[in-house]
């Protein structure tokens, strides 16, 4: 009866859940939480020394080779109170390009600030973000704010040269703003859907 108690215990014992398998992954989930927390507070370094001109570009090329790590802290960047960290935020998630999508609605939000080059930056950054922030782009074209409403018409016009519903707007734009880069920014749109046009009329 002895040995068969024996075995019985070391059967029973072989079916109960490996307690150091157990420790090792609960090791694990807290060494992968240590590491992601790291990373963001390195990130966030490098978000607050895009303020500095000595730091701005290495931070600039970590900031971007994260890629879709750095998209999380650039969101919040994009509502900072220094106007170069919005604007070079806005410029770092361009370059990350699609995979950056996700910060699209702020983006857009920031056509509508009062910094000039802040509204530049989001303008090309949703270029370069592509197709994705298309539908946002032109829900844009409704804003009450003229300067969002035109720079949402130019990064659309820039996306995708057949969207002859931004034309109106940098018409008007060209034909009246004061501001230089409007202008410039205006005629360049314009000329791509005037080049747009002609194609399609040889076709």
């Amino acid at each position: 009866m002895y040995n068969n108690y024996k075995k019985g215990s070391r059967a029973g014992v072989s079916k109960l859940p490996n307690a150091s398998n157990k420790s090792r992954g609960a090791d694990k989930v807290m060494s992968d939480e240590l590491v992601n927390k790291n990373q963001t507070s390195e990130l966030k370094i490098h978000v607050n020394e895009l303020a500095k001109r000595e730091t701005m570009w290495p931070a600039f090329h970590a900031l971007v080779k994260s890629g879709e790590s750095s998209v999380p802290v650039l969101i919040k960047a994009l509502k900072e109170d220094d106007d170069i960290v919005r604007a070079v935020s806005a410029v770092v998630l361009g370059e990350i390009g699609p995979i950056a999508d996700q910060a699209i609605p702020d983006l857009i939000q920031l056509l509508h600030d009062n910094n000039k080059e802040a509204r530049m930056s989001a303008a090309l950054a949703l270029i370069k973000i592509g197709n994705e922030a298309v539908q946002a782009l032109e829900q844009c074209l409704q804003s009450d704010n003229p300067l969002a409403k035109f720079w949402a018409a130019w990064a659309l016009i820039m996306n995708d040269s057949s969207k002859m519903e931004a034309v109106p707007i940098l018409k008007e734009a060209w034909e009246t703003s004061k501001d230089k880069y409007v202008t410039l920014a205006a005629a360049e749109g314009l000329s791509k859907a005037m080049k747009w046009r002609i194609d399609e009329l040889k076709e």
